[in-house]
């Protein structure tokens, strides 16, 4: 059993329970261990959407490296590309960002249904 997080856009960030064996999830479950007596708060339990976490991670359409469009927005046009490169796409065009709008034109996305991985 592997500790983990949901993150499916609510914010609460709840624990999951991994089951994995050979290093592949098997089920999930939300956290069970403990009372509901935490001074008056309930304990934090998973939803529906944070248990189904394994099928969020093994759906065959889930992007597992990153892409670039290639052609133009809407034609849904794409080629792989490394993570390098990706990785300085971004930075380039956050420091862009920063330098023309300011810091605060940098949004954080507090979760996107996964935690990463490859």
């Amino acid at each position: 059993m592997v500790w983990s997080a949901c993150t499916v856009n609510c914010g609460s960030r709840c624990p999951l329970r991994m089951h994995v064996v050979d290093g592949a999830i098997k089920y999930v479950e939300t956290d069970n261990t403990g009372d509901d007596n935490y001074d008056g708060l309930h304990q934090v339990r998973a939803c529906l959407r944070g248990r189904s976490m394994r099928r969020r991670v093994y759906n065959p359409d889930r992007l597992k490296y990153p892409m670039k469009r290639v052609g133009k927005r809407g034609e849904g046009k794409f080629e792989q590309i490394s993570w390098e490169e990706a990785l300085d796409t971004i930075a380039s065009n956050m420091q862009r960002l920063i330098k023309e709008y300011g810091n605060e034109s940098i949004y954080l996305n507090y979760g996107t249904g996964t935690l990463g991985g490859r």
